[in-house]
């Protein structure tokens, strides 16, 4: 409809431009400033980017420990996580412009659990974990085709565990204890995006980083096939695993994190 009106107007004005012969121009500048605007191209931004919220669903394998207490052994499936997850959020997204861009990931869980521990000695551990994986690293395009793109990057992740745990009595009386450990990891990796059809797209990232300077070793590797239900909106799902490997002290955190992810992402 504003299309047709415009080429209404365009008609009446040629018809006006012709009766009047010679007074083109000052017609011209009686126009109103919005009908020559409207002719003006719309720049866009030369920011692109997207923003996801997300679910993952893994399993906990591995043990920690802090301030010299424990390790205790940590197992917990996915059914076992939904029943003692407290709270969780989950969110990434990016922004670019041209070649260089910034990715950023964050994971936050608070969960509890009761874990048996070895021997008549004790009788069962409490353990409470908040967790948090913060990760923001500068990106540059690497490769890029009107089907696909790959991403290289370079930047930290924050590793943030609230621990508490609680030995409690079996024939020698109970001990607990709680506190704190953080560190950051440098990081490198990549980020890929393959477009299989119109709709249908691939898209993955695979981080590694530690190196001794925060944990010893940690890996990060997401893969995920996702559908697009226009320019701006699109869901993915599929699998992802953490791994991380931290010792200092009498702090230990030593966790393989795999399972299930989910997302729904706007672009912009």
């Amino acid at each position: 409809m504003k299309t047709l009106t415009r080429m209404i107007r365009c008609l009446l004005l040629s018809s006006c431009l012709a009766l009047s012969g010679g007074l083109s121009t000052t017609i011209a500048a009686d126009l109103p400033g919005e009908q020559q605007s409207s002719t003006e191209p719309v720049t866009p931004s030369p920011y692109t980017g997207s923003f996801t919220i997300y679910g993952f669903l893994p399993t906990f394998n591995g043990h920690a420990g802090i301030n010299g207490l424990g390790p205790v052994n940590v197992g917990i499936s996915q059914g076992e996580l939904l029943d003692i997850l407290d709270f969780a959020v989950m969110i990434t997204g990016d922004i670019r412009r041209d070649k260089i861009g910034l990715f950023a990931d964050l994971i936050y869980l608070d969960v509890s659990d009761t874990a048996a521990t070895p021997g008549p000695l004790f009788s069962n551990a409490r353990i409470e974990l908040d967790a948090t994986l913060l990760t923001i690293a500068p990106t540059y395009q690497l490769y890029e085709t009107e089907k696909g793109w790959l991403q290289g990057m370079a930047g930290i992740r924050w590793w943030s565990f609230d621990l508490g745990v609680d030995i409690r009595p079996g024939i020698l009386p109970g001990i607990s204890g709680n506190g704190d450990i953080n560190f950051i990891d440098p990081i490198i990796g990549v980020r890929g995006h393959l477009d299989v059809t119109e709709k249908v797209f691939l898209s993955g990232t695979a981080v590694i980083g530690g190196f001794g300077a925060g944990s010893d070793f940690m890996w990060d590797v997401v893969g995920t096939i996702g559908y697009k239900f226009n320019e701006r909106w699109s869901a993915h799902i599929g699998y992802r695993g953490i791994d991380v490997d931290f010792k200092k002290g009498g702090d230990v955190v030593d966790l393989n994190v795999p399972g299930p992810i989910a997302g729904l992402t706007v672009s912009f």
